[in-house]
């Protein structure tokens, strides 16, 4: 989790005050959040009533994704995976319950995908391809505003065509 928000951290250095403060209020949240998962998880054998749900684990972890914190949403998803795997819906001979249980798995893991491939693109190199693109394209801008020429009317160039034509 340290981990994670060094990196946001760094990633935030060029944005306004105000949306570093609402970053840094999100972090307390969020790793309030997962303590609280996990500790209700550990504590699960003690009391019944403190069982967390998959769809806690889902609904956090797609949170996490969604302010790009993906190694946190990937460890959310698996603990969801393991809950939906632990239910007893996978006992039951109920068709209809089953298909919905599998498309729940389905769900799980694909923002298990997007949280894995978010979290690579997040890698040195990618990070160093995409500045590379921007700086590329930034100069590219730069360039065409000084190379640019006065533009010449489609009339005024069709008549010097004809002109050399009939030259």
């Amino acid at each position: 989790m340290r981990h994670e928000s060094v990196c946001v951290l760094r990633e935030i250095n060029g944005t306004p005050v105000d949306q570093k403060l609402l970053i840094v209020e999100f972090f307390s949240c969020l790793a309030l959040r997962y303590e609280a998962l996990v500790l209700r998880e550990m504590n699960y054998a003690v009391d019944q009533l403190l069982r967390v749900e998959y769809s806690e684990w889902f609904a956090f972890a797609k949170q996490a994704v969604d302010n790009r914190f993906y190694a946190i949403a990937r460890k959310a998803c698996e603990k969801a995976l393991a809950c939906l795997q632990t239910n007893d819906i996978l006992k039951t001979k109920d068709a209809d319950a089953l298909c919905e249980h599998m498309e729940t798995i389905r769900k799980v893991k694909r923002l298990k995908d997007v949280a894995t491939v978010r979290g690579s693109s997040q890698s040195v190199q990618a990070q160093t391809v995409e500045y590379l693109k921007r700086k590329i394209t930034e100069h590219d801008e730069a360039s065409t505003l000084v190379i640019k020429e006065k533009q010449h009317s489609a009339s005024f160039l069709f008549r010097n065509g004809i002109k050399k034509h009939n030259a």
